[in-house]
């Protein structure tokens, strides 16, 4: 899983254990996700330009309080497993989520040889896999407990369980894990963009077989196909399936194994593919900015020919070093659109809060001028519902349609998130939640003119 930590390098952790009670997690990132907007069309609307509708966000530090905090899960502390990474639809009357969550079966056993590695060791089939669940309303989801057993084609949201749709090929390209789902209907088909690693730093513990922990890296952006968000058939093949978005090569090398291309957010609009993901690799190298947001744009959903956003970030004293297509800074953001506003939802690291943007030009500037997204406001306050020493919020979602523009629900913007203790210290603690945001607030903090805001007001 990966999220971002301030004075740290960046990656999604990864423990193999045997049969993993707990994950041995290490992140690699620094707080610096950049994150980056829609390039949306910029129509007038009356005498209000889009590029005029988000004027500079107010520099002092302004907070606001979620509204209706749930949890959708009620599993306790010691189970050993947990969640994260959710992408939530509104399709049609029903409402689907895609979520990272630890499982596998644990029977089978991999060779670490089979990864490049000259002493042969094993590990479990047992790590992170995305699991799916379905609400009629978007607050009450069984989404926790045992795993569904039943046929896919009878899951619905009475089922029990979670039913796991997705884990690893075990490939050269896709090793033990897989992560960070973001899911779009485009017509009658279904495609999840998601991550996994190719490599993997190998620490051993006592030497016991299947008892091998490390710390992923070379992450890259795959893609998978449904007709019906519960069977997937992964490209071009569930076998071999390869990377969309792909790490550059030397970032297998020693001292060069950076956490890699990851956790894609995606979007269809007006005809265009759109994708953020993190660029937690050419930052890292002597002189780079950290992680970076990088914006695709492509014709297809398979991103092939796709192209950078034309403008970047502008990073004082560090344009040059600052990747094609960055827009934002810092990880495990959400970035989807409104009507002529892109909005970007991130946590403001191990505060208890969200941060909250939104441009009209795809470029997230206030981001520039900090050093930890702690630090960029607005701000939202969420109180976890099981008390206060539950303070981690992880990976943000906004409610979208299938096309990935966000819903707004009785007046609010409605958010999924995953909530804990700690980071990675006790990932065990992870629970998925639900808040709203009121929308009149949002725009009142984001300087967003009505005019601007087309949307499906209930």
């Amino acid at each position: 899983m990966r999220t971002g930590s301030s004075g740290t390098h960046c990656a999604r952790v990864m423990a193999v254990l045997p049969i993993g009670l707990q994950r041995d997690i290490m992140i690699i990132s620094v707080a610096t996700w950049l994150v980056f907007g829609c390039a949306s069309p910029g129509s007038s609307h009356g005498a209000v330009r889009a590029e005029e509708a988000v004027r500079d966000q107010p520099p002092e530090p302004t907070t606001l309080d979620a509204q209706d905090v749930i949890a959708l899960q009620s599993e306790s502390d010691d189970g050993g497993r947990y969640d994260w990474g959710p992408s939530v639809m509104k399709d049609g009357a029903l409402y689907r989520m895609w979520w990272v969550r630890l499982g596998g079966a644990g029977g089978r056993k991999f060779t670490h040889s089979a990864m490049g590695a000259s002493n042969e060791v094993t590990y479990p089939d047992y790590g992170d896999r995305i699991y799916y669940a379905e609400s009629r309303d978007g607050r009450a989801w069984h989404a926790d407990g045992a795993d569904y057993t039943g046929g896919k084609e009878g899951y619905g949201p009475d089922s029990d369980g979670p039913l796991m749709v997705l884990g690893p090929a075990e490939t050269p390209d896709e090793y033990y894990h897989v992560g960070t789902p973001s899911v779009i209907k485009v017509d009658s088909t279904y495609y999840m963009y998601y991550e996994a690693p190719g490599g993997y730093t190998i620490r051993y513990r006592n030497g016991s077989d299947g008892e091998v922990t490390g710390q992923e890296y070379h992450n890259q952006v795959f893609v998978a196909v449904s007709l019906d968000g519960k069977s997937w058939r992964k490209r071009p093949s569930d076998g071999a399936p390869k990377p969309i978005v792909s790490a550059p090569k030397w970032n297998h090398e020693e001292g060069k194994r950076f956490y890699g291309l990851g956790q894609p957010s995606v979007y269809y609009h007006d005809g265009v593919y759109v994708m953020h993901y993190v660029d937690s690799c050419t930052g890292w190298l002597p002189g780079g900015v950290g992680d970076a947001i990088v914006r695709l744009e492509a014709d297809n959903p398979y991103f092939e020919g796709a192209r950078c956003y034309h403008k970047k970030i502008a990073l004082p004293g560090r344009e040059d070093a600052t990747p094609a297509g960055a827009v934002a800074r810092w990880a495990q953001t959400d970035i989807k659109y409104h009507g002529d506003i892109e909005l970007l939802v991130r946590p403001a690291y191990g505060t208890g809060r969200f941060g909250i943007q939104g441009s009209s030009d795809g470029i997230f500037a206030p981001d520039a001028n900090y050093n930890s997204p702690a630090e960029v406001y607005p701000q939202v306050n969420i109180v976890d519902p099981r008390g206060p020493g539950f303070m981690e919020r992880l990976f943000p979602d906004f409610l979208t349609d299938p096309h990935g523009k966000v819903v707004i629900e009785h007046d609010n913007v409605v958010v999924y998130f995953s909530s804990g203790a700690a980071f990675t210290s006790k990932a065990n603690t992870w629970n998925l939640c639900r808040c709203e945001i009121p929308v009149k607030r949002v725009q009142t903090l984001l300087q967003i003119d009505p005019r601007v805001w087309r949307g499906n007001h209930k």
